[in-house]
């Protein structure tokens, strides 16, 4: 799952793509998704971007959550990979890149893996996990 992510953020490489979620802990189970955060000022140009690489865009989503007494609001684009592995892309604004999230399962920060650091690990060691000790 961590290839067929590399593959897609190189796609979408100008917008800062982060692989979260399971496959960057590398927590994975059955029916695990592949999850990435991008960030565009433009979201509705991520799923056209999408469907010229090749991938079958399913639905598109605006989504609003409420946290900490802050409205968020983000662009949920959910496709599939070619061997039918779920795709979740969140799209956030620009000035959105680099700020700081708490994982709600793990409690630490939410870091993820950008394209360079996700091409290291499959290159060193791709079955490492990164949940906190």
């Amino acid at each position: 799952m961590r290839t067929e992510a590399v593959e897609i953020m190189r796609l979408l490489g100008r917008f800062c793509p982060v692989l979260i979620g399971s496959v960057w802990r590398g927590t994975i189970k059955q029916g695990s998704d592949i999850d990435i955060a991008v960030y565009t000022d433009d979201p509705e140009e991520i799923p056209i971007i999408l469907k010229a690489g090749g991938m079958k865009v399913q639905k598109n989503v605006w989504t609003k959550v409420n946290k900490h007494g802050t409205t968020l609001e983000s662009f949920h684009i959910y496709s599939e990979t070619i061997s039918k592995h779920g795709v979740e892309i969140v799209v956030r604004c620009r000035e959105e890149v680099g700020k700081k999230r708490k994982c709600e399962t793990f409690g630490d920060e939410l870091k993820g893996l950008d394209i360079k650091e996700l091409e290291r690990v499959l290159e060193t060691n791709p079955t490492r996990q990164f949940i906190p000790a």
